[in-house]
């Protein structure tokens, strides 16, 4: 079965395991370079939505958002994170671009938002920022 027409029911079961793997550091975080919200479909954002809130709940949300914050973790993350980009050389431009597609992600998701406060407190601040920068 193709990953892109999988039922909600089996993405949720996925979700479920991969979230236990992950909170008991039984896979590598490196694999979070894989995510780019801005490319995915309708799955596969409803399985990242869905793992990163059972995530949550595996983890409790200040420490995974301490995982997340660590400097390590920032390149890996930048598929979810964008602002993360602009560390690692990233066009300003593609950043906003993926930037504006993470926050409607992380808005319409509901009770993962707090993962993106982050993302949120940069993107205040680009905006007011000069222009020509």
């Amino acid at each position: 079965m193709d990953a892109t027409a999988m039922p909600e029911k089996n993405i949720d079961i996925y979700a479920r395991i991969y979230a236990h793997l992950f909170a008991c550091d039984c896979v590598s975080w490196d694999v979070f370079e894989i995510f780019d919200i801005s490319t995915s479909d309708v799955s596969q954002r409803t399985f990242l939505a869905s793992f990163l809130r059972l995530l949550m709940v595996a983890m409790g949300t200040a420490p995974l958002l301490e995982r997340f914050r660590h400097r390590n973790m920032k390149l890996k993350l930048k598929g979810i994170l964008p602002m993360y980009g602009e560390d690692f050389g990233d066009d300003a431009q593609t950043v906003a671009d993926k930037a504006r597609v993470c926050l409607r992600f992380f808005s319409g998701a509901g009770n993962i938002r707090a993962l993106a406060v982050d993302l949120e407190k940069w993107w205040g601040e680009r905006q007011k920022r000069p222009r020509d920068e």
